[in-house]
């Protein structure tokens, strides 16, 4: 899968929540962020990656995101991510 997938299975199945990795074929999730956001305000985007630390918040934000979990912080740390942006819903 990579970002032009996600965007077309976002659009079909609406979710409230999406991961994405920034390093994907053809689109990574630093390209299909901002386009999800436009297709689905609502939905929550978080970034998952071995080289998210140099994506700042900020940067973040403004890419489309409203999380960040490295990879190697594990599945926790992405239920946990997930679980707060749900309260802010």
């Amino acid at each position: 899968m990579d970002g032009v997938d996600a965007i077309e299975k976002a659009a079909r199945l609406r979710p409230d929540f999406i991961l994405l990795d920034l390093a994907m074929p053809r689109m990574g999730g630093k390209e299909a962020a901002p386009i999800l956001k436009g297709l689905l305000p609502q939905v929550r985007i978080v970034a998952f990656s071995l080289n998210a630390e140099y994506l700042s918040e900020s940067t973040a934000s403004k890419a489309g995101f409203d999380g960040v979990v490295e990879k190697p912080d594990g599945i926790e740390k992405v239920v946990e991510c997930f679980q707060s942006l749900r309260e802010t819903v």
